[in-house]
């Protein structure tokens, strides 16, 4: 049976709960769309989460939030960032172990969370984290970033 989050969230500022996977019907699931199908193969491309870290940018949006939900039911330390300093409560309420704020102190925050590097990478915007994306990813890790 497929895993759904806890809480389905959109660009709005709130989250809805849903039931546990074994009382979700097809209407429920459908919810998650093409935002969490996104979230799914951005976190789970390359195979399964458990202890595993994951860093989520965007992790207060709607393709972030969920990635964030499905990495931690997953088994995934989790490390969410965000742009604005409002947003870092709902980014752990979304499930992230640890919230950061986007700034240029980030690989370094990071670095300190996972000093070994993280070893997935959801990606919203490449080119705005390309750099801090090559200073945090773990050596030897294959098709960490997914966009």
């Amino acid at each position: 049976m497929a895993q759904l989050p806890s809480c389905v969230s959109s660009r709005s500022s709130s989250s809805s709960p849903l039931p546990s996977a074994d009382r979700a019907v097809l209407e429920q699931g459908a919810l998650l769309g093409i935002t969490g199908i996104t979230a799914h193969r951005a976190i789970s491309a390359d195979g399964p989460l458990d202890r595993l870290t994951v860093l989520v940018h965007g992790a207060a949006g709607g393709v972030g939030a969920v990635a964030t939900q499905l990495a931690r039911r997953a088994g995934a330390t989790v490390i969410g960032t965000t742009r604005r300093p409002e947003q870092l409560v709902q980014v752990r309420a979304m499930g992230a172990h640890h919230a950061l704020l986007d700034g240029p102190d980030l690989a370094h925050a990071v670095r300190r969370i996972a000093p070994e590097g993280v070893d997935r990478i959801a990606e919203v915007d490449l080119s705005a984290h390309i750099e801090v994306d090559a200073e945090v990813i773990a050596v030897g890790v294959e098709s960490p970033i997914v966009v």
